[in-house]
């Protein structure tokens, strides 16, 4: 015999049905990291040009660079007779820096918001769409030298 509710009320397998899912957390939204050890000297070494991270993945856009540009005043934050000089050049330009995101692949469409975090200053938020451009470029309102950690010359970027 099959058993058969009153009428009106549901079969109790139907109430004893449960959601084996666990239960839903709030999105996090992603974060990468990119710690540059001996950050002056890597701007030797390039003239001061960008310096460039290796393919990060940010959620599930992945193939994205972030190319640190320091600014025309870095020099003026590090002792050496080349470098007072050009610091002396230098004297009275910005020392404010800019960070460019470049997606190695074109055909992402995909728009990226996000706070940028420079030791632990935070700038942003900031807002781009690779559908536009594979480069995006973002010009910060702080000193990056003044956020050096981890001993005198390690910078961390964190978005």
């Amino acid at each position: 015999p099959v058993f058969r509710p009153p009428p009106g009320l549901p079969h109790p397998q139907a109430m004893l049905a449960v959601d084996s899912r666990p239960p839903m957390e709030p999105a996090t939204p992603p974060c990468v990291e990119w710690f540059v050890q001996n950050v002056y000297s890597k701007l030797r070494i390039s003239s001061g040009f960008a310096l460039i991270s290796p393919p990060l993945q940010v959620g599930d856009i992945s193939g994205l660079r972030l190319h640190f540009v320091p600014g025309e005043g870095w020099a003026a934050g590090r002792p050496g007779r080349k470098l007072k000089k050009l610091a002396a050049k230098l004297d009275g330009r910005r020392s404010k820096c800019s960070v460019s995101l470049k997606l190695d692949d074109s055909s992402c469409d995909r728009a990226l918001k996000f706070y940028l975090f420079v030791g632990d200053l935070c700038q942003g938020p900031f807002e781009c769409s690779f559908a536009e451009a594979v480069v995006q470029e973002f010009e910060l309102e702080i000193d990056w030298r003044k956020s050096l950690e981890d001993g005198p010359e390690n910078l961390r970027l964190r978005l």
